[in-house]
């Protein structure tokens, strides 16, 4: 048998008849000092103050053995216990008076007007009430005390010839009378809460008894001689192809030159060395959900080294050069497109064959419905609080939001903008490409190339001994500029020696050497009326003058001598970096840079898809799944909020602080024993609100959002959740809470509503008090165990239409008819 839903049928409470009661209030001082307190702004300390100065005083009873007439009292009890086990003639008031005179050898009206008498019930009551107020500050029984009471309330009783003591049940009413404090003296609270009346809790329950069959819901008709077949069949296909693409072009270049030359040759091989070392280091730190730290150190450092070999031979010779330029171009395309070929048939086949019948088949299909028994049970009375809890959900709204903020915030990469030709290779300006670089993690990035370039060459040459007294030396080259730059100056180095009777000062027998870089020529100069036998010169080509020059890909050397017996020059070219060069640079690593941003705007993309997708997960994750699990944390959340409504106190101000942890971490959290009053306060604090309401039968409506703060509207009114209740419990603005109060822990509440205090007469209640629940009690309520419920009224059945399906026996269509000519119950008609 399964739970189906709980109500409660809430009445008001009953006003007990002034006959069974007893109304602890005196004309004491004691009790006149508590309703001064009860004016003032500290009301509950000075009522406490004022209790514990009468505890103390002699007027509470602490020995019950001094108590004036406490030995004709105990008598008298026993002696009513004799009666109460025997048959008691009437009228009844008459033998609890000739009882009365036999005890105390005085009738009834005599013994009340006794002044000791009197001052015995005002020291019961006045104890009564002291007790009640500073429970934990005595040590007198509060049963004896009652006990007492009653006694003396007896006797008066009788002395009035009450009607209620006529009947034997009447005279047990008054022995078990109610205690009544007096209504003056505690504070009127504005600002408690209060039960809202009696209830009786029912629930109802129900258990599946069997099936029945219920509508048509397919006809299947096959003629004779007939065969039907069905076939479904289902098929996925899906396909992955991946695609990997290399091209490399190479182009080379074949220069030939041929020289023909007499020479001592000196060989002059130069090595240039040129080295770009771009240092990079880069360090990146990525985590699940969060940005991307990178640690970029960009260094850049041009090498550059020259090696000389010198070779010297007597060679008769023709010069053959190759010259070989090669030009790589590689480009790799990568192209994958998933296609994921799988086929899957599901080939479920259903006939029907008649072939061998010569009559028609019909097969009538219905519904089977499920039949329940219902009942309802009534768990008895309870004292019921009935409240309404502002914004239910709110805290564990706030709790999923903090747990999401608590995570490392995704961080939008700052936006890339800049055009290309703002970049800079300059680190001390704004735009220095190293910072974008190291910024968004570009890679592949080349250094930017460098503004000038040098290409140099060295010549040397000699005359033989055959050609001492005839002939000039001749010297010729082809000087490549490099790849993007330009041509911007020439320098001419020379010396040579001059062939003997060759006289610098006569212009006609004078050694001569002219060389000819391009169309810009150079010679030794006269100085002084002489020849010199060097050339040192420097030309600045202009755009105006020798663009075609500054503009070429490679420059013509040659060299001419006269009367000169050996020589030795070197060309040196200055080249400065074009424009368009680097520009595109600029362009490349622009481009380099932007898909680096693009590539951290999309993980940040990515990120936050999945931030969005963990902040779901939350609420419809963990707190989406099992309805079951979700109805714990309804239960759990409103009875927070009713705990703090109820004590006026949040449970974050109560300050539960009974674990201890170190400082330096570790904490190795653990129970704080050093302070173990407080322990034992907290444990009777918190086992009595776990105990004196009966979590487990609670009830609870949630109101739309409108009933909450404005600033949360848009928020609630667009949440949802796939179960549609605790969606409700989500964005609900208020909700309406119905807790009703353990029965044995009834004067408990009453108790905490008056004073604001838990009842700590005995601290944690003991086993043989009726207060006691034990711990097995708590776990059997929280599963549904049964109690002492009582069946209320006639149990009925319930139909629930299920998705099954059975074939009749008959080829008839179903009928049904009325069970009861007089009632509304029907049942099928085979």
């Amino acid at each position: 048998m399964e739970d189906v839903f709980r109500f409660m049928v809430i009445r008001p409470a009953e006003v007990p008849a002034s006959n069974v009661t007893i109304p602890l209030e005196t004309t004491s001082d004691y009790q006149e000092g508590l309703q001064g307190c009860r004016l003032s702004n500290a009301a509950w300390p000075c009522m406490l103050e004022n209790s514990k100065a009468y505890i103390n005083s002699e007027a509470f009873v602490k020995d019950a053995s001094k108590l004036n007439f406490r030995k004709q009292l105990k008598q008298f009890k026993k002696r009513l216990e004799e009666l109460l086990g025997g048959v008691i003639e009437k009228p009844v008031t008459d033998r609890l008076e000739k009882l009365v005179k036999e005890v105390f050898e005085q009738d009834s009206t005599t013994v009340i007007n006794k002044p000791e008498f009197q001052a015995i019930k005002q020291q019961v009551l006045d104890s009564i009430v002291a007790i009640y107020i500073s429970p934990s500050d005595h040590y007198t029984s509060l049963e004896f005390l009652t006990e007492t009471a009653r006694l003396v309330n007896l006797i008066e009783l009788i002395s009035k010839r009450e009607k209620e003591l006529e009947t034997v049940d009447g005279l047990k009413k008054v022995l078990t009378a109610t205690l009544l404090l007096p209504p003056n003296i505690f504070p009127v609270r504005s600002d408690q809460i209060y039960p809202i009346g009696i209830g009786d809790l029912l629930l109802v329950k129900q258990q599946i008894v069997g099936y029945e069959t219920g509508e048509i819901s397919h006809i299947e008709n096959i003629l004779a001689k007939e065969t039907k077949k069905r076939i479904f069949k289902h098929t996925l296909t899906t396909e992955k192809t991946e695609l990997l693409e290399t091209e490399t072009t190479k182009e080379t270049t074949n220069e030939l030159q041929s020289t023909e030359k007499f020479e001592l040759k000196a060989e002059v091989q130069n090595v240039l060395l040129e080295e770009h070392d771009v240092k990079t280091g880069l360090a990146v730190t990525a985590k699940f959900g969060t940005s991307v730290e990178l640690k970029t150190n960009l260094d850049y450092a041009y090498k550059q080294s020259k090696t000389e070999t010198q070779k010297l031979a007597n060679t008769f010779a023709k010069d053959v050069t190759t010259r070989a330029i090669t030009k790589v171009i590689e480009r790799v395309k990568q192209q994958q497109t998933s296609r994921v070929t799988e086929v899957f048939d599901d080939t479920n086949e259903h006939g029907f064959d008649n072939t061998s019948n010569s009559e028609h088949v019909v097969g009538i299909y219905q519904w089977i419905n499920k039949i329940y028994e219902m009942q309802v049970f009534n768990y008895g009375k309870r004292l019921l609080f009935d409240i309404t809890i502002p914004e239910p959900a709110a805290f564990l709204r706030d709790a999923v939001r903090a747990k999401q903020e608590a995570r490392k915030k995704v961080e939008a990469p700052d936006p890339f903008s800049l055009v290309h030709n703002l970049l800079s290779e300059n680190p001390a300006e704004e735009h220095f490409f190293g910072k974008y670089v190291e910024k968004y993690g570009a890679s592949g990035v080349e250094p930017p190339p460098k503004r000038f370039e040098t290409v140099s060459k060295s010549f040397s040459g000699a005359t033989t001994s055959e050609e001492l007294g005839t002939g000039n030396l001749t010297a010729s080259d082809l000087l490549n500029i490099p790849i993007g730059y330009e041509l911007r100056q020439i320098t001419v180095k020379a010396t040579f020696n001059r062939k003997p009777k060759a006289d610098p000062k006569d212009d006609q027998t004078a050694p001569r050497m002219i060389i000819y870089v391009g169309s810009k020529g150079f010679s030794n100069p006269k100085v002084n009326g002489e020849w010199t036998q060097s050339i040192d010169q420097t030309v600045l080509l202009t755009a105006a003058n020798d663009l075609e020059m500054i503009n070429a890909s490679s420059v013509a050397i040659s060299m001419g001598g006269t009367k000169v017996l050996d020589y030795s020059f070197n060309i040196v070219l200055n080249c400065e970096r074009r424009k368009e060069t680097f520009e595109k640079w600029q362009l490349n690593t622009h481009s380099a840079i932007l898909k680096a941003y693009q590539q951290k705007l999309g993980d940040y993309e990515e990120a936050v898809s999945t931030e969005k997708f963990e902040q779901d997960r939350d609420l419809l994750g963990p707190l989406g799944g099992n309805p079951e699990f979700n109805r714990q944390i309804e239960r759990r959340e409103l009875k927070r909020s009713f705990l703090a409504i109820l004590t006026g106190r949040d449970l974050v101000d109560k300050g539960f602080n009974d674990i201890k942890e170190n400082t330096p971490p570790p904490k190795f959290p653990r129970v704080n024993i050093d302070d173990r009053k407080r322990l034992k306060d907290d444990d009777a604090y918190i086992r009595f609100f776990e105990q004196a309401f009966e979590w487990e039968h609670i009830m609870y409506f949630f109101y739309p959002y409108f009933w909450g703060r404005s600033s949360t509207w848009y928020e609630k009114l667009i949440g949802d959740n796939p179960d549609p209740l605790f969606a409700n419990f989500l964005n609900a603005g208020s909700a309406r809470l119905v807790v009703p109060v353990r029965p044995s822990f009834n004067e408990d509440i009453q108790y905490f509503l008056m004073t604001g205090e838990i009842w700590k007469g005995g601290n944690v209640p003991d086993v043989s008090d009726k207060r006691y629940l034990p711990i097995t009690e708590e776990i059997k309520e929280t599963t549904g165990a049964p109690g002492i419920e009582k069946p209320v009224g006639d149990s009925w059945q319930n139909r629930v239409p299920t998705s099954l399906v059975m074939v009749r026996s008959k080829a008839t269509l179903p009928k049904w008819k009325r069970k009861d000519p007089n009632g509304w119950k029907w049942e099928p008609e085979i």
